[in-house]
């Protein structure tokens, strides 16, 4: 089936054409290999983390890749591609997000998972407490702060993946189809897929994208595209 490319960037020229950055304590800079997003240093400061929007807003179902290279060592905290990304339309949360950037200069968690429509995938968690390593689909909005982890979460975790080791480059490939959402991995002689159902959420149909690394993560972003069948 034939597709429409809807953005493709491979992420060596000005970011800022296609992106806008919540934080104002993280950095963005393109490379000849692709732009680096290191988030604030501390990462036991939530409100240190970063996310980079896309411009553009995109609808239906759609189909998002790139290359990801982890360039910290941190044994905690996680990488998260958000998308079709809207406020919730109360009060100062408007839906186009756009218009409360400056609510974001400090990007808490509790801003995003209680104020915005989205579909987050965790990933490059690289925890090594006791509750290890995992890929994790979730869908915004939260009831409650307190609830945040049972009422936003989409049935399915993958724990112990061994994947996005420092140093190494992923192909990421997420599609949402319908009521369907995959994630393929490709790497070094690695190439495996993970699914998860949308049936128990409303479904999202328009919005933008987001790159969040929390605090003290870092990584390498290239040849970004989106694209959808037509």
């Amino acid at each position: 089936m034939n597709s429409k490319t809807l953005l493709d960037d491979d992420c060596k020229k000005d970011w800022q054409e296609n992106w806008f950055l919540d934080s104002v304590d993280s950095t963005v800079k393109n490379t000849p290999k692709g732009m680096i997003l290191t988030a604030g240093p501390d990462p036991d400061d939530n409100a240190q983390s970063m996310v980079l929007w896309t411009k553009q807003e995109f609808e239906g179902d759609i189909k998002i890749e790139y290359e990801f290279t982890r360039l910290d060592n941190l044994d905690r905290n996680v990488n998260i591609l958000y998308f079709h990304a809207r406020g919730i339309g109360i009060g100062p949360y408007k839906e186009d997000i756009s218009k409360w950037n400056h609510l974001r200069t400090k990007p808490r968690m509790p801003l995003y998972f209680l104020n915005m429509k989205l579909y987050h995938i965790s990933y490059a968690v690289n925890r090594y407490d006791l509750e290890g390593e995992y890929l994790r689909a979730r869908r915004y909005p939260s009831i409650s702060d307190e609830k945040f982890n049972k009422s936003t979460e989409i049935p399915g975790s993958y724990w112990n993946t061994g994947l996005f080791k420092p140093g190494v480059k992923y192909k990421l490939i997420f599609e949402k189809t319908g009521k369907n959402l995959s994630m393929k991995v490709r790497g070094p002689e690695i190439n495996k897929e993970f699914s998860w159902k949308l049936n128990n959420f409303a479904e999202l149909k328009q919005g933008r994208i987001g790159l969040r690394l929390m605090s003290g993560r870092s990584a390498l972003i290239s040849n970004f595209k989106v694209s959808k069948k037509i």
